[in-house]
C-alpha cells in the first residue's frame, strides 16, 4: 500500500529532474522559437472559419409557440398520404395538402409550409406550422381553414338556443360497484 502512495511523487520528481538535466524551460524555449514563429505567421494571415449549420439559423428565427387562436392564428393543413416511393435513387411521398390534387414531395422539400422530413415504408412524418404529423398510407388529416378556425372559436351568440335537455331513450349507465345500497 505504501508503495501505491509513494510512487506518484516519485514519478513526479524523476520527471522534473530529467527535464532540468535537459536543459528545462531555455532548452524548449529555443527549439519551439522557429515553430512558433511560422505559427505567428499563419495565424495572420488565414481567417477563421464560421460555420453554421441552416437548421441553427432555422430555429433562431422560428417562433418557440405557434399562434393557433386569435386573428392571425396559423391554419392547420388538411393532409392526404396517397402513395410512397422508396428506390436507391429516390425517397418521396404522394401527397395531398388542403384538397389540392397530390403531388410528389421528397424528403425535405416544402410546399405550403408543409415539410417532408421522413419517409418509411408504411407511413411519413411531415413537419406542419403546428408541428410534426405522422400520416400513414391512404391515411387523412383534418385541417381547418381560417374560417373554419374562426368560426369554431366564436363565442355562441344570444340567439343561439342550449338544449340542456335528457334526449328520449337515454338509459344512464348503472352505479359503480362501490356506491352505497339505497334501499327504498
Amino acid at each position: 500500500m505504501i508503495l501505491v502512495l509513494g510512487s506518484a511523487p516519485v514519478g513526479l520528481l524523476t520527471g522534473m529532474l530529467a527535464w532540468l538535466a535537459a536543459g528545462g524551460a531555455s532548452a524548449s524555449a529555443t527549439a519551439l522559437a522557429p515553430i512558433e514563429s511560422q505559427l505567428a505567421a499563419h495565424q495572420g494571415a488565414v481567417a477563421p472559419v464560421r460555420r453554421v449549420s441552416h437548421a441553427a439559423d432555422d430555429l433562431l428565427t422560428m417562433p418557440l409557440f405557434v399562434l393557433t387562436t386569435g386573428p392571425n392564428a396559423v391554419a392547420d393543413p388538411a393532409l392526404r398520404l396517397d402513395g410512397l416511393s422508396r428506390s436507391p435513387r429516390r425517397v418521396a411521398a404522394l401527397v395531398s395538402i388542403n384538397g389540392r390534387p397530390a403531388s410528389w414531395m421528397v424528403v425535405g422539400e416544402e410546399q405550403d409550409g408543409v415539410v417532408l422530413r421522413e419517409v418509411t415504408p408504411t407511413k411519413v412524418v411531415m413537419d406542419t406550422p403546428t408541428g410534426p404529423k405522422e400520416l400513414v398510407l391512404g391515411e387523412q388529416t383534418q385541417g381547418q381553414s381560417g374560417g373554419e378556425q374562426a368560426a369554431a372559436q366564436a363565442p355562441l351568440s344570444a340567439s343561439a338556443q342550449i338544449n340542456d335537455q335528457v334526449p328520449a331513450g337515454f338509459k344512464s349507465p348503472p352505479p359503480p360497484a362501490s356506491a352505497p345500497v339505497v334501499r327504498r
